[in-house]
């Protein structure tokens, strides 16, 4: 998730960048956790199980899905199973 970051110089931004930025695995994770989101919500769900997470819309808000409204009870594991 990002946030704001200040620095004094101009110099000390590459450093902020590096620090602050996504590695490539924690992208890669991130798109999946979005696309199985998005394929649960396609089936009408509003949460899933990933990685031994609980994913909803309070944090996939990349799904780019409005959080409302919410379907209370409705959750499927990674694969898509009820769970």
């Amino acid at each position: 998730m990002a946030s704001w970051k200040g620095c004094y110089t101009p110099s000390q931004v590459p450093v902020i960048n590096k620090v602050f930025s996504p590695t490539p695995e924690e992208l890669e994770r991130a798109q999946k956790m979005i696309e199985a989101f998005r394929i649960a919500e396609a089936a009408g769900h509003g949460a899933i199980r990933f990685e031994g997470m609980m994913v909803d819309y309070a944090n996939c808000p990349a799904s780019g899905t409005d959080p409302c409204p919410r379907i209370p009870g409705n959750a499927v594991g990674e694969n898509g199973s009820a769970g």
